[in-house]
This record gives C-alpha cells, structure tokens and sequence, in this order.
C-alpha cells in the first residue's frame, strides 16, 4: 500500500536527511552547519531532531524535511515525497498532474542518457578529440569513469541523431540539449567541445559541462536550468 505524508515523514529522520547534504555538528540538543542556501562562513543553519525541523538564522528558509528536500533539490513537494519514500524504502504513488510531471522529469533523465551514450560514441570516433585529453595526461580510465564525451563540430548533429531515434526535440530543448531558432529548426547546444556528463546523488544524468578547444568561447559552457538541473544545487562530481 502507498505511503503517505505522515508515514514517509515518520520514516525521514531530518538529521540523517539533512546530513546527507550538510555537515552537521552537535550542539547542545540541536545540529549545526553552514546553510546550503546562502553563502556564510559562521555556521546559522539549525536542525532540532526534536521537532524534526530545520532553520537558518541567516537567511530565513526553514521548514520540516519535505522542505529541505524542496528547497535542497529544486523539487516540488509531490517529488519531495516521492524522493523520501524511496530513500525510506516505501511505496509511493503520485496522481494527476504529479505524475504527468514525473514523466517529464524520467524522460529528460533517459534523454541526458542517451545524448551521453552518443557524446561518449563520438570522442570513440575522434582522434583530434582524444589525442586532446591525452596530451593533458588523461588515461583511458579516467576518461571511462567519469564517462566523458565530445560533441562534433557543426549545428545539428546531436539533434540530428536525436530526430533519427524519433525522440521530441521540443523536450530535447527543455532538457537544455538542443535550442529552437527562429527558422523552427533545432540546434545544438554543445558544439566542438569536450562533454563532461553530471550526475545527481542517484547517478542520474541531469546535465552537461563543455569545454571548448583552443580560445573558443566561452571556454566553459554547462546545461541551463531545467526541470532536472539547477546548477546552485550541483557541482560536477559532487551531488
């Protein structure tokens, strides 16, 4: 049977959640941290395992655990919930709205997947590419791990490859893959630049950052912010 919110609350310790995201020290019957929503260097971020609340005397935000999930992972309180029953081990099941906006969210995620599949292809492809992150002595098993790609010169090729396997470039855009021009036609985003896949805390790609050769720029250019990717919440290699 379905969770509900008091159950999935029941289940979600605020310290260990929060801990998860903040390093938190005991002090007196509270944790303390630095807030993950503000910049600071004197820790005014407060959780009270009491109340199983938290708040930040620096900048306002507070709230209970389906909060900080909000606010941590740019989510809505639907995906919040769903997010903590799964890190809890319950069943949740969204309805409506929710769960057209949860498809959403999944088909981005496995189109990240497959442009990753095919960035990943193309530095197979390329020498120029290659001998590129070998010079800057990457070995073989670096570029693997951390799955690094390269996106080809000219406009479309991605999006070309994304129209061959009849994915929906209109969500291919709001994935931050490719931009609509105003002829209507799609192009793409990363253009002649290393790609270097981002990952969520459950390994799911949610964007990209490439770096461009030569004096190219801008040098650095990472995904925009979409349904599944806020660059405040993210660093590349850390959750």
């Amino acid at each position: 049977m379905p969770a509900d919110k008091d159950e999935i609350r029941s289940r979600s310790d605020i310290v260990d959640v929060v801990g998860a995201a903040v390093t938190l020290r005991r002090r007196g019957r509270n944790y303390v941290g630095l807030c993950p929503f503000h910049q600071e260097k004197t820790p005014s971020f407060h959780v009270d395992p009491q109340t199983q609340t938290f708040k930040c005397f620096g900048c306002g935000v507070g709230g209970d655990v389906f909060t900080f999930i909000q606010q941590y992972e740019n989510m809505s309180f639907p995906e919040a919930a769903e997010h903590l029953a799964r890190r809890a081990g319950l069943e949740f099941e969204r309805r409506g709205a929710d769960r057209e906006k949860a498809s959403e969210r999944e088909q981005i995620y496995a189109l990240n997947a497959l442009a990753a599949r095919w960035f990943r292809d193309m530095l197979g492809r390329v020498q120029m590419a290659r001998d590129y992150l070998y010079e800057r002595g990457l070995v073989h098993e670096t570029i693997q791990r951390f799955q690094l790609g390269y996106a080809p010169e000219g406009w479309d090729n991605l999006a070309g490859h994304l129209q061959a396997q009849r994915q929906d470039l209109s969500l291919a855009a709001r994935a931050g893959l490719v931009h609509q021009g105003r002829t209507q036609d799609y192009y793409d985003v990363f253009r002649h630049r290393i790609i270097f896949p981002i990952h969520d805390d459950q390994e799911r790609i949610v964007g990209f950052g490439g770096r461009a050769f030569a004096d190219d720029q801008p040098k650095y250019l990472n995904t925009g912010e979409t349904p599944v990717f806020s660059k405040s919440r993210l660093l590349y290699g850390l959750p």
